[in-house]
């Protein structure tokens, strides 16, 4: 079989925690019964976890003798906050395996985390790496096919469903809270759009009040219901009028969660997997509270001790993050979609997808569902961005995806700590990491 694609794998290894960094640089065009591709996705094929069989017979066979990737139709730049599909995009170089190999190297050790994971698509082409250690008590390496809870990623999730019943009529931007949930403090006041861009007026304290806290950690095995967290979010103060300023509120979300429930008479779980998973065809995204499958370790300290999540049941917070941070995926999943999400229109239209990048408060620095990233012209409610997307953590686990329209790349990425000693790792390092990548795609 010829063919003018290029299928190389990438392995190096941790100096520090002698586990391997594994990458796959991935074309169209590879021969299925050598490589192992699952052709299931809508532009390209993605590539199962290698056996040892599998990765030598790459090493050995490659994928023909050709220096580019087969195109995949793409769109063009960016118009007016949005993403044009006027034309093909031009044929993208080979990604730059051994700079996107030292990223996730450099991720690790920045965010000192024992693990970290990169993921990177441009139309058509696929990367991902793994750095580090996922067990550290078995020393078992990081792999880019596993499962981390994405925390705050969940908001875009969120965001798609709530956006995709506006299209269809079943509730508008401009519908009070009060609507569906008349019983919540400044509902008549609050719109849904409120609720999606963070400028509602409703508490973005939660997770900071004593009251709070101590009921959602009194039984780590309880699961919440949304209508249970919104009775324990009640009693808090507001963080100010509705649609006077943006102020990051959780529990917003947990509210715009439920309205998606009360507006389709389904939960919010089957909302997500009926129009997100299944339409974008996620292999390994899923809104759970129990752990999944190949869900990876993670680690925080608390009271001085190092705990790991798989050994802390964390039913309760996550149930309680629900709407706002309950989901968990894979770089590869993520990365996919945002790919479905930018450059086509399966899970919402076009003008849906430019209101969600569209600020809800000039500077705000945050859309509907969506934050924007740099690199960055201007400042202040001038300020212009290059990238679109959400970070998230949860205990023992941070996340970042961004999709940058100029470039058509996606990018997302995973830590296995999200606290060092007590202190916040922050999301300074994914940050980073992502304009590093950003940096290194021509």
């Amino acid at each position: 079989m010829t063919s003018s694609a290029r299928c190389l794998p990438v392995l190096s290894w941790s100096a520090t925690y002698t586990a391997p960094i594994v990458g796959h640089e991935i074309g169209r065009n590879c021969p299925v019964s050598v490589l192992g591709y699952e052709p299931s996705r809508t532009q390209a094929l993605r590539m199962n976890k290698p056996s040892l069989f599998q990765i030598w017979m790459l090493v050995l066979v490659g994928c023909g003798n050709g220096s580019s990737l087969a195109q995949v139709p793409g769109t063009g730049p960016a118009v007016d906050g949005g993403v044009s599909d006027a034309r093909p995009s031009p044929l993208p170089a080979p990604l730059p395996a051994q700079r996107l190999s030292a990223i996730v190297e450099e991720l690790r050790g920045s965010s000192s985390a024992p693990g970290a994971i990169l993921g990177v698509s441009l139309r058509g082409q696929h990367w991902s790496g793994a750095s580090g250690i996922d067990h550290v008590a078995r020393s078992s390496p990081m792999r880019p096919d596993l499962r981390f809870r994405i925390g705050s990623v969940t908001k875009i999730l969120t965001g798609i469903v709530l956006l995709q019943l506006e299209e269809e009529g079943l509730l508008q931007r401009n519908d009070p809270l009060s609507k569906w949930i008349p019983d919540f403090p400044q509902a008549s006041a609050t719109t849904i759009d409120m609720l999606l861009s963070h400028t509602g007026g409703v508490t973005g304290t939660w997770f900071e009040d004593a009251q709070f806290i101590s009921e959602v950690t009194r039984d780590l095995s309880r699961v919440f219901s949304p209508t249970e967290v919104i009775a324990l979010v009640k009693p808090l103060a507001p963080a100010g009028p509705p649609g006077a300023s943006m102020l990051y509120s959780n529990a917003g979300f947990v509210l715009a969660g439920e309205v998606a429930a009360r507006a389709t008479g389904s939960d919010l779980s089957t909302l997500i997997r009926s129009r997100v998973v299944d339409r974008a065809r996620l292999s390994a995204t899923s809104y759970t509270f129990d752990p999944p499958p190949g869900l990876a370790h993670g680690y925080f300290s608390y009271s001085g001790l190092e705990l790991d999540t798989a050994e802390v049941d964390q039913r309760a917070i996550v149930s309680a993050a629900g709407a706002a941070g309950a989901a968990t995926s894979t770089v590869d999943d993520l990365t996919h979609l945002l790919d479905e999400l930018f450059t086509t229109e399966h899970l919402v239209r076009a003008s849906s997808r430019n209101r969600m990048m569209l600020e809800g408060k000039p500077g705000a620095g945050y859309g509907r569902a969506m934050m924007s990233f740099c690199p960055c012209k201007g400042e202040g409610s001038a300020r212009t961005y290059s990238g679109f997307g959400h970070g998230g953590y949860l205990p023992g686990a941070w996340s970042l995806v961004v999709y940058y329209p100029e470039k058509e790349l996606s990018v997302a990425m995973m830590i296995n700590r999200d606290n060092v000693a007590g202190v916040p790792v922050g999301r300074g390092a994914l940050d980073r990491a992502a304009q590093a990548v950003y940096e290194a795609i021509p």
